[in-house]
């Protein structure tokens, strides 16, 4: 009984390392098989995008913010506060604003 659980437990320590190793060589193979006329994009292809669709969003987002109340009647991206807020101990440090009433 004590034998099977001290082999179990080897057995499940390199299990691992096993899976790990067939894992590389499994890679290895797939990137054996990429196809050869296949176009891979640099990283200055991919920078380019980036920018050009954080560019598009931001077009987007002021176009449809911009305006008058644009904002602040867009409830999907509002962020209210309550409606009566103090300041809680004028000297504290922290600066937590607490509901008054």
């Amino acid at each position: 009984m004590i034998i099977s659980r001290v082999i179990m437990s080897f057995l499940l320590l390199l299990l691992p390392q096993i899976a790990s190793a067939h894992f590389d060589d499994f890679m290895k193979e797939i990137d054996k098989l990429s196809l050869p006329g296949a176009k891979t994009l640099r990283d200055d292809k991919i920078i380019s995008g980036l920018k050009e669709a954080l560019n598009v969003g931001t077009e987007n987002t002021v176009k449809l913010t911009g305006n008058t109340d644009g904002f602040l009647k867009n409830e999907a991206i509002k962020i209210s506060l309550p409606d009566k807020t103090s300041i809680h101990g004028q000297s504290s440090s922290t600066g937590w604003i607490r509901p008054s009433g």
